[in-house]
């Protein structure tokens, strides 16, 4: 896929994308587990999520949790605070979008 179809491909991902970056704080209560869903138009996808335990400044600073097909996912968070994000892969040819940002 060249460069202006695989720029198109995100741009339409992100903007199909609802607001994702989700961040779970534990506080006197613990949260048990956190719900993160978003949208995406039908396709052949899935969709990696990433974790990290600090406001991410970098790729670097996200650690790859799991891959999904559904459009959610529950997470029991560990920690004091969690930050999450999304991006699709498209699974007939392998291109993985950016980041989902809010």
């Amino acid at each position: 896929m060249g460069g202006k179809k695989r720029g198109n491909w995100a741009r339409t991902f992100l903007l199909g994308l609802s607001i994702f970056v989700a961040s779970a704080y534990l506080h006197a209560v613990p949260v048990r587990t956190v719900t993160i869903f978003w949208q995406h138009g039908p396709g052949p996808y899935s969709y990696n999520v990433y974790e990290s335990n600090k406001l991410p400044r970098t790729p670097a600073d996200w650690v790859l949790m799991t891959n999904v097909t559904a459009l959610n996912i529950q997470i029991d968070p560990q920690g004091n605070a969690r930050y999450f994000t999304v991006t699709c892969v498209d699974t007939n040819s392998g291109l993985e979008s950016s980041y989902a940002t809010p």
